[in-house]
């Protein structure tokens, strides 16, 4: 299903046949003043309480508002990202003519920033001359986690009969996504969660720096590789049994004990504390104001509390004949991939599944438009527009950072 959508108001249309009927509408019609604008709206604003509109325009309004400027930061930070990439090997500027248009990062020419980057980062990892760079990536994603008593309070905002249940993270995370903190152990296809600064024990594939008996080929820094390593510390291909700086997929049947202080991320055995939810709310237990609960969670998924992501790229650079291409690239890839990283697989997945319903939530908004005064009907469409124009960028550079990471992992171990 095309995500782009054309936004049909049935009952503005119907009022517009009765103007060519009549040939004149009263200034104070809703109508007249759907035409105009919506002042409260603006990238990042904060849509005040008593603001005069519709309670569910109203939180539809700040979702909108919230993701357009979630939109911009992210926008800018790929883009840069992108660009600094290309600037650290002195890549032509073909990005620059397209100003701030979407097309500056990705197109169907590859004349963006991040086309540009990932034909250049390509074009090094398969080079002749990098046959024995022996390229490796870790990756230490950084943790996102949504607000579960600002989604409660929205919500209550939603519902003045108090008909709905609110429930728990438990039960309203999406199923794989709660991260925790066990008693005991960390079920198997779990994932134990460390960081550079705390490492968890690992006995399964760990994606970042592997510290302890690596099974398989173990990557380090330097770029050489050793085989059933027991004292690796580096990137390990196969099961890792030892300390991991990032996540720890278990593979052990019986479960794993991820350490003190350690969270897991999927479920436990025995009890729990401190859960969090890695992704956007499910709906609360209710039947009533559906559009209003949606926006709640598409708001609450755009401020997600975040680490940041960090990599490296680890090679040979002595062993290859494209020596200064491969160090700049190990040096650029380091500085510049965890932010290209957070927008393609961490803080931009959630928001690229949050604004597709959100947009959803627009057109049903919209399709009440009757029940709408005209203001509220003109600050709806506003807001519609906004997430068309968001939902568009979000995809867009979520497909540029993702053309550059998945170049760089799809040529390292």
């Amino acid at each position: 299903m095309s995500f782009y959508r054309f936004w049909v108001l049935p009952g503005l249309m119907l009022s517009l046949g009765a103007l060519g009927a009549t040939g004149c509408v009263s200034p104070q019609s809703p109508i007249t003043q759907a035409a105009g604008d919506c002042p409260e709206f603006a990238a990042g604003a904060q849509i005040s309480e008593s603001a005069s509109m519709d309670m569910t325009v109203r939180i539809f309004l700040q979702a909108s508002a919230d993701f357009s400027k979630v939109t911009a930061d992210m926008k800018a930070d790929v883009k840069q990202a992108c660009i600094n990439i290309n600037k650290d090997f002195g890549i032509a500027d073909t990005w620059t003519q397209f100003g701030d248009d979407d097309k500056s990062i990705s197109n169907s020419n590859g004349t963006g920033a991040c086309d540009a980057a990932s034909n250049k980062i390509k074009a090094i990892m398969e080079d002749q001359g990098a046959l024995n760079a022996n390229f490796a990536l870790t990756i230490t994603h950084g943790e996102c986690h949504t607000d579960f008593e600002a989604q409660k309070t929205c919500d209550s905002g939603c519902d003045s009969t108090q008909a709905c249940a609110p429930g728990g993270i438990e039960t309203r995370c999406e199923p794989g996504q709660l991260s925790v903190k066990c008693d005991q152990k960390c079920t198997e296809h779990s994932f134990c969660e460390g960081t550079e600064t705390q490492t968890t024990q690992c006995s399964g594939m760990c994606a970042s720096t592997c510290m302890g008996h690596c099974h398989g080929g173990c990557f380090h820094e330097d770029g050489t590789m050793s085989m059933d390593d027991q004292n690796c510390n580096g990137k390990c291909t196969d099961v890792c049994d030892g300390a991991c700086t990032g996540l720890c997929q278990v593979t052990v049947h019986e479960g794993w004990s991820c350490g003190s202080d350690i969270r897991c991320k999927g479920s436990c055995t025995g009890t729990f504390t401190d859960p969090v939810c890695e992704s956007e709310f499910t709906p609360p237990n209710c039947n009533g104001n559906t559009e209003c609960h949606e926006s709640c969670r598409a708001k609450i998924a755009a401020n997600p509390i975040c680490a940041p992501s960090q990599a490296k790229l680890f090679a040979n650079v002595s062993a290859v004949s494209n020596k200064d291409d491969v160090q700049k690239l190990v040096t650029t890839i380091n500085a510049n991939l965890p932010k290209l990283i957070d927008a393609a697989q961490v803080k931009g997945d959630i928001a690229v599944k949050a604004i597709t319903k959100l947009s959803d939530t627009g057109q049903q908004v919209i399709d009440k438009s009757g029940n709408l005064d005209g203001k509220s009907l003109a600050c709806a469409k506003v807001a519609a527009k906004a997430d068309l124009t968001a939902s568009g960028s979000l995809r867009l550079l979520n497909q540029g950072s993702v053309s550059v990471t998945e170049t760089c992992k799809s040529h390292a171990k």
